[in-house]
């Protein structure tokens, strides 16, 4: 007779049953197909309507059950899922959504956006908060503009200490508002305009001597008035021969008649 022996439907002969085989054997043959049915798809408890086109996908397919799995409890529609149709990103670069807690609409910021990698992460790091990063929107500073914030290390506090100015800001360089000897009984001040201011005192005695600034004006030295420093020499002061000549850019000569011992002195140059 023709039945075979098989356990699975790969293992059945579809020359049987032969020609020579008696009825009495065609239940015998049935048995056979439903039990390698059976042991071929265990599993499967309702109808199954995916095509063999569907089913042919699957065909060279070397991905685990676990790979495949990650699809499971996945709500994407397929026009979502073939938004990545054309993705050159590798797994890797596409773990690195992996955690991110922003909304389709928050990432969706993100479309149409020309920026590289590299610049993207740029962000990286970032402590600020979205409605922090919102103060950028409508900025119409150039990438050079905002460099000039490239190494600045002012306080947020500090910074906002510019808020609300309407004044004009003088500018002109790095040494636009300077100070030496602050507070102290000699020294000088560099006004933004350029204008320096100098002073200081003198405790020399009678006769003529010169005084050196605290520094040499650049240009030109403009005016220098001196001035007793103490109110008990002022009567002298007044009946004596008291008088200061602007010499050079370093310094001023100072006469006096009578002794004077505390005299100061102020001096205005550019």
């Amino acid at each position: 007779m023709g039945l075979e022996t098989s356990t699975y439907v790969n293992g059945l002969n579809s020359s049987n049953p032969a020609a020579t085989d008696g009825l009495s054997q065609a239940d015998d043959h049935l048995r056979l197909i439903k039990a390698n049915l059976l042991s071929t798809f265990p599993n499967l408890n309702a109808a199954v309507t995916t095509t063999p086109a569907e089913l042919n996908i699957l065909d060279g397919a070397t991905v685990t059950t676990a790979e495949l799995n990650i699809l499971d409890g996945v709500t994407s529609t397929a026009a979502e899922l073939n938004i990545l149709d054309g993705v050159t990103a590798t797994a890797a670069e596409i773990n690195v959504l992996d955690g991110i807690t922003a909304n389709v609409g928050e990432l969706n910021i993100l479309d149409g956006v020309t920026a590289t990698a590299a610049e993207l992460n740029v962000l990286d790091g970032i402590t600020a908060t979205v409605s922090e990063l919102n103060k950028l929107d409508g900025v119409t500073a150039t990438t050079a503009e905002l460099n000039i914030l490239d190494g600045v290390t002012a306080t947020a506090t500090q910074i906002n200490y510019l808020s609300n100015v309407s004044g004009t800001i003088w500018d002109s360089g790095s040494a636009a508002l300077s100070a030496g000897s602050s507070n102290e009984s000699s020294g000088y001040v560099k006004l933004p305009n350029g204008l320096y201011i100098q002073w200081g005192y003198d405790t020399s005695s009678v006769g003529t001597h010169y005084v050196t600034l605290p520094i040499a004006f650049p240009n030109y030295f403009f005016s220098v008035v001196v001035t007793v420093g103490d109110p008990f020499y002022q009567n002298l002061f007044n009946a004596s021969n008291f008088s200061a000549i602007i010499y050079d850019k370093t310094k001023f000569e100072l006469y006096s008649q009578s002794e004077i011992p505390n005299k100061h002195w102020i001096a205005i140059g550019n």
